[in-house]
């Protein structure tokens, strides 16, 4: 009977420590608590054109805080807004920036974008969140697109007709899923020191469809923090066309890249990551393929 305890004693013992070692890796937020992340994101792209070379850098920096309002069984009704939003681009023909904390002049069609951003902080998405922290839906979007597309209003007719793509690009669903979906790392599975998996995603910047396919490892799990890397593939569709000022532009690119995340497996959320990526192709215009290569530095860090 004393050996059959102690076996059972042992058994329960294991039991435990098993279930502590895996964890689900899903968000797990606490309802009314509010969940920050602010970000980064550096580009350099070099371009050959008529056999010069010209380079242009761009910058994004955005803070972002996550509200869930109601926990479903399969969703979250998650209120997203955005503190700031700041980027730049910089090449040899123009320079232009977008700070959400320095509102525009409404009738400058350079000040356009930071209105146009400035209604994301104004205005919070209320999303349909999934628990591997995906976009569903987002409930309000229309009324968003409708107060951005308002930004265009004080401006003259030929550059309202010139700029409504843009705003269109910059406020539709892909972009805003880009600008705030941050957990594909998120398998929805137990999770153990030394685990793989797999996760696929297609993202479509300014139009260009991207397909991205990472192979995560759990590399160690201390304090109930999970430390991952990834490893990442990047590629364009065959045939891939994307539209330009009215042009269709075919393009071709592929890349890899790494990545590192430490994530607090209590809430699934980011305590911080960061990761490179490079592509190289071409884009063509009127019939003539362009080189070019593309080297990304991301980050991201919890706000407390």
């Amino acid at each position: 009977m004393k050996k059959l305890m102690l076996l059972l004693s042992v058994a329960i013992f294991v039991t435990s420590v098993s279930l502590k070692a895996a964890p689900l890796l899903k968000l797990n937020l606490e309802k009314g608590k509010e969940y920050k992340l602010k970000s980064s994101n550096v580009q350099t792209v070099e371009m050959t054109m008529n056999g010069s070379q010209f380079v242009t850098e761009v910058s994004n920096f955005s803070s972002v805080k996550f509200l869930a309002d109601s926990l479903k069984t399969d969703y979250m009704i998650v209120k997203i807004t955005f503190d700031s939003i700041i980027s730049s681009v910089k090449n040899p023909y123009k320079n232009s920036k977008i700070n959400t904390n320095k509102p525009g002049n409404p009738k400058n069609p350079d000040d356009l974008m930071t209105n146009v951003m400035i209604v994301l902080v104004k205005n919070p998405m209320k999303v349909k969140l999934s628990y591997s922290g995906k976009i569903i839906e987002i409930l309000n979007l229309k009324a968003i697109s409708d107060s951005a597309m308002k930004q265009i209003d004080s401006l003259p007719e030929a550059t309202k007709t010139q700029m409504k793509p843009a705003v269109e690009s910059a406020i539709s669903l892909d972009m805003l899923k880009m600008m705030v979906e941050s957990f594909g790392y998120l398998s929805g599975n137990m999770i153990s020191s030394g685990d793989k998996w797999e996760a696929k995603n297609t993202i479509k910047p300014n139009g260009m469809e991207l397909s991205i396919d990472t192979k995560y490892k759990c590399k160690s799990i201390t304090n109930n923090n999970a430390e991952l890397t990834g490893d990442i593939a990047i590629e364009s569709p065959e045939n891939g066309v994307t539209t330009m000022n009215g042009m269709q532009v075919p393009y071709d690119l592929r890349g890899m890249g790494t990545s590192e995340v430490t994530v607090d497996l209590n809430t699934g959320w980011i305590i911080k990551s960061k990761g490179r990526q490079k592509m190289q192709g071409s884009m063509t215009f009127g019939g003539n393929a362009m080189p070019m290569n593309i080297e990304s530095n991301f980050e991201a860090e919890a706000v407390k």
